[in-house]
């Protein structure tokens, strides 16, 4: 069953040796961009109005994300997670800690949500291909 997760995806064989260079260096950026999430969240300023075990629920997912993008054929669900974490981490940095704190995290999480979408395009046939394997 683990080998079968780290074999190359229809997309990836399609690709040409530079698309191959570039959607990996992407991958890389979306991993550690998770990581680097996962390394610490929260308001550095004020109250946190933000309990404690939704930061650690974040970063635990943040770190399970930055694993899953990098698994061949788990790929484009990290790709679809870390997108849809970062929305939800630019809602809450705005909802909870307001448009300067927001702000100030938005060149960061704006750029890995924006990589992570362009992963997740890419790798999009390979997921059709999953959902219809288990859909037979």
């Amino acid at each position: 069953m683990m080998t079968i997760l780290f074999k190359s995806t229809p997309v990836m064989l399609a690709d040409s040796k530079r698309e191959r260079l570039v959607y990996a260096v992407l991958v890389l950026l979306v991993a550690l961009g998770q990581l680097i999430c996962a390394s610490g969240s929260g308001s550095s300023a004020g109250p946190d109005s933000v309990s404690g075990a939704v930061h650690t629920a974040m970063n635990i997912a943040n770190t399970i994300i930055g694993i899953l993008v990098l698994i061949p054929r788990a790929r484009v669900f990290g790709a679809l997670l870390s997108a849809i974490i970062l929305t939800m981490s630019m809602t809450a940095n705005y909802a909870f800690y307001g448009t300067a704190y927001f702000l100030k995290l938005l060149p960061f999480d704006g750029s890995i949500f924006i990589v992570s979408t362009v992963v997740a395009v890419h790798y999009w046939p390979d997921l059709r291909r999953a959902l219809n394997a288990i859909g037979r």
